[in-house]
């Protein structure tokens, strides 16, 4: 998904039709496959040093709620 989201951002459209909700632009596109990429990372190196599923959270949560907040109103409900 992270792969076929940057895809779709290197198109370079005016606006992209996620197929749900409104139309959005690339910036968007790239915002949401940066914020799953650097989700997936975290999870990896985690899952790697056998850290358990809650501190995981919490590592996530710390990391990229000052960036993505106030991108997305119910980020931290969607990582919790």
């Amino acid at each position: 998904m992270i792969r076929t989201l940057y895809t779709i951002a290197k198109l370079n459209s005016t606006i992209v039709l996620t197929g749900h909700g409104k139309a959005t632009t690339v910036t968007s596109v790239t915002r949401y496959a940066d914020l799953f990429s650097s989700i997936w990372k975290q999870v990896k190196v985690d899952h790697e040093n056998d850290k358990k599923t809650n501190k995981t959270l919490l590592t996530i949560k710390a990391k990229l709620e000052p960036k993505y907040n106030p991108l997305y109103k119910i980020f931290t409900s969607e990582i919790e």
